[in-house]
């Protein structure tokens, strides 16, 4: 399953999950040149990637999927930071500066990391519970 790519920090940022194989890309978007590959857990999820900024306004890339959120370094795929709480796979987050909107629990909003690699969830609203199935 793929998602819908984004351009961060001259680099294009697709993300590809299906039960068999997983893997997010950086990709140079004047070359076309692969930057990085990261290998994820093999579990569909339709959730695209998004951008946010650390409180030093550096660009950052959030993937979400089934297993938990990832900060990632857009130019070289560095990690700065996961989430291993459980996360839905259908709806994507939403960027708003260093606090990304994560559909976990309800409604989380995390708090990007200035040190370490634990995103830190700030504020959760479980009545905003996300839901995918057809009414």
């Amino acid at each position: 399953m793929a998602s819908s790519p984004i351009v961060a920090a001259e680099t294009v940022v697709v993300r590809v999950e299906a039960d068999t194989d997983a893997f997010a890309v950086g990709l140079d978007a004047s070359a076309g040149s692969r930057r990085w590959r990261l290998a994820r857990l093999g579990h569909m999820s339709l959730c695209s990637p998004i951008l946010c900024r650390s409180t030093q306004c550096e660009p950052l890339v959030v993937l979400q999927g089934s297993r938990g959120a990832w900060v990632l370094r857009p130019l070289n795929g560095e990690p700065r930071g996961r989430c291993d709480a459980e996360k839905a796979t259908i709806p994507s987050s939403l960027g708003f500066g260093p606090l990304p909107l994560v559909p976990s629990g309800g409604l989380t909003t995390l708090k990007l990391p200035d040190s370490g690699t634990e995103l830190v969830p700030v504020w959760r609203r479980a009545s905003l519970r996300t839901s995918h199935r057809a009414r």
